[in-house]
C-alpha cells in the first residue's frame, strides 16, 4: 500500500514537473507585431476593431485582416526567432499561441521559424487543410 501511495505521488510530481517546464517555455512566447506595411485591423475578444501599429501585442482569439497590398510580420518569442509574415488579403485568427495554431479563413502565411522548442509546434489551420 505504502509503494502504491509513493509511486502515484512520484508519478504527480513528475507530471506537474512537466506543467511548470511548459510554462517556463510558453511564458517566453507572445505575438509581437514586428512591423506593418499597408493597413491591416485586429478584431479583439471584446469586439474591439482597431488598426495593427508596431509594438502590438496579439492574444488568442484575435482576428487579424491584412488589406490588399499590405502585410503584416508578427514574431512569436522576444528574440524575433519564430516569424510569420501576414501577406495580403488575409484574414487570420490566433486559436494559441504556444504552441502556436492560427486559422486562416483566407490568404496566405510565409513563416520561418529558427528556434521553436523541441516538443513545440506551429499549425495553421485552412478550411480545407492542416499544415503543422
Amino acid at each position: 500500500m505504502l509503494l502504491k501511495i509513493l509511486k502515484n505521488s512520484a508519478l504527480i510530481i513528475l507530471w506537474l514537473s512537466l506543467l511548470n517546464l511548459s510554462a517556463a517555455y510558453a511564458e517566453g512566447f507572445q505575438c509581437e507585431v514586428m512591423s506593418i506595411e499597408g493597413s491591416a485591423f485586429v478584431t479583439n475578444s471584446e469586439m474591439t476593431h482597431q488598426p495593427i501599429k508596431e509594438g502590438d501585442i496579439l492574444k488568442v482569439n484575435d482576428l487579424i485582416e491584412v488589406g490588399a497590398d499590405s502585410s503584416v510580420d508578427i514574431a512569436y518569442d522576444r528574440d524575433w526567432q519564430n516569424v510569420a509574415r501576414l501577406e495580403e488579403s488575409s484574414k487570420i485568427e490566433i486559436k494559441n499561441i504556444f504552441p502556436t495554431m492560427l486559422k486562416m479563413s483566407y490568404g496566405g502565411i510565409y513563416a520561418k521559424l529558427k528556434s521553436l522548442p523541441k516538443d513545440s509546434t506551429f499549425e495553421v489551420a485552412t478550411p480545407t487543410a492542416i499544415a503543422v
